[in-house]
């Protein structure tokens, strides 16, 4: 898939124990995140042109291990989250005990790059993959329910204000990188620059599309339309307005658009698939 994607090279476990010297411990997904940072580092010392790394771990990923050297902290799941838990009664505990562990060497890399000269010459984009799945998220949780973080970081001198309140989704996480490090170079994109003063909306797979208006969730033979009820806290029923209504347009249209590209670059790239599905009918 990456290769796909125009990059110069796809590097996992066998390329970071080759540089490293060998991995301190290994779990079965392969390398912990500390070796991936200790890695990563070593890149951007020895770096003598601008590049782009996008790094995915693997460690918080059943059947969530640690390193036998790494002392975690004593967790205590609040009460309040323990009477939602569903499923395997262990599993949670773990859970939380590798996303700590993720997160502590994360904060270990950013403050070692934030005291080195590296600290005005890259730019760090954080974010997770999906939420943990282990309550039932109910109707005015949609958002929620497929929420995750997003971090980022860059040099003080192109800097940019991003207001917490601000809507947005992985597919306009690029377009902000674009516009902090390739502010001169044109670019085409579904999505938006979130540091800009466009409408920003924040979308799912399951048909979610929401902003600080409201939400509305398409699927089925209607479309549920929704409201907030505190600051972004939990959804409310409401009736069609013109501002969800304008948000469901953009979602179709943007899948429509999504479809289509996707449907020419099939094509394009694999004309014997396209024949062979055609002829089929």
């Amino acid at each position: 898939f990456a290769r796909f994607q125009a990059f110069d090279s796809v590097e996992g476990e066998s390329e970071i124990a080759k540089k490293l010297g060998g991995l301190k411990e290994r779990h079965d997904w392969g390398v912990y995140d500390e070796d991936v940072w200790e890695y990563i580092w070593q890149g951007l010392q020895n770096a003598t042109q601008p590049q782009f790394i996008l790094t995915m771990t693997t460690t918080n990923h059943p059947p969530y291990q640690l390193p036998a050297s790494y002392k975690a902290p004593d967790l205590k799941i609040p009460e309040v989250l323990q009477k939602r838990l569903i499923g395997d009664p262990h599993l949670p505990a773990k859970r939380f005990a590798t996303y700590r562990y993720s997160t502590q060497k994360l904060a270990e890399f950013l403050d070692r790059l934030k005291h080195s000269p590296l600290k005005d010459k890259v730019i760090v984009a954080v974010t997770g993959d999906h939420t943990f799945w282990i309550v039932n998220f109910g109707e005015d949780e949609l958002l929620q329910k497929s929420a995750v973080p997003f971090y980022i970081y860059a040099p003080k001198e192109i800097r940019k204000k991003i207001s917490p309140d601000t809507f947005g989704s992985h597919p306009d996480i690029l377009p902000t990188l674009y516009n902090l490090s390739l502010s001169d170079t044109p670019y085409y994109s579904t999505a938006s620059d979130l540091s800009d003063n466009s409408k920003h909306y924040a979308f799912d797979h399951s048909g979610l599309i929401a902003n600080d208006k409201g939400a509305v969730m398409l699927g089925g033979n209607q479309p549920h339309y929704y409201g907030w009820q505190g600051h972004f806290e939990k959804l409310v029923p409401s009736s069609a307005n013109p501002d969800n209504e304008s948000m469901a347009l953009h979602y179709k249209s943007l899948m429509g658009v999504l479809d289509y590209y996707m449907m020419i670059e099939k094509k394009a790239h694999h004309p014997e698939t396209n024949q062979n599905a055609h002829s089929g009918r």
